[in-house]
């Protein structure tokens, strides 16, 4: 029997987006993303419940992140869950679990001030831009 590893997230940046090189000068990107949910409480009232998610991006789409996102951005994240173990600073054996995208889509035309300076580089640039009716409607997650 197989079986199926794949995470598809909307939600906004919660930091500018972190760029680095590995040893072997491929280049990966860290992304931070919020999402939401809506949840009745204990009282009977609907609250928003913030969920975070750890993202990592490889190549030129990773270089392309950290160039053209900013925090407060809506993007579309696809890939796959991967835990990771490390030992941390006390000696202490950790694991983190992160998504590994394989696609970024900039959703959002806006920056986290408002403006409206960002402008799509060629489509050869390594990441996917929106072909789908996801919009560029800020409200739809409420951040």
């Amino acid at each position: 029997m197989s079986s199926v590893n794949k995470v598809i997230l909307i939600g906004n940046l919660t930091r500018k987006p972190e760029l680095r090189q590995t040893q072997s000068q491929t280049s990966v990107t860290t992304l931070s993303i919020a999402t939401n949910d809506r949840r009745k409480n204990s009282s009977g009232e609907y609250e928003n419940v913030a969920e975070y998610h750890d993202v990592v991006v490889f190549g030129r789409t990773a270089e392309n992140c950290e160039r053209f996102l900013d925090k407060g951005r809506q993007v579309y994240i696809e890939g796959k869950l991967q835990t990771r173990k490390y030992t941390d600073k006390d000696g202490n054996e950790r694991r983190k679990t992160e998504i590994l995208s394989n696609q970024v889509v900039f959703l959002s035309t806006k920056g986290a001030t408002g403006d409206s300076s960002y402008s799509r580089p060629s489509s050869d640039s390594g990441f996917s831009t929106p072909s789908n009716d996801f919009g560029d409607d800020d409200g739809n997650i409420p951040f």
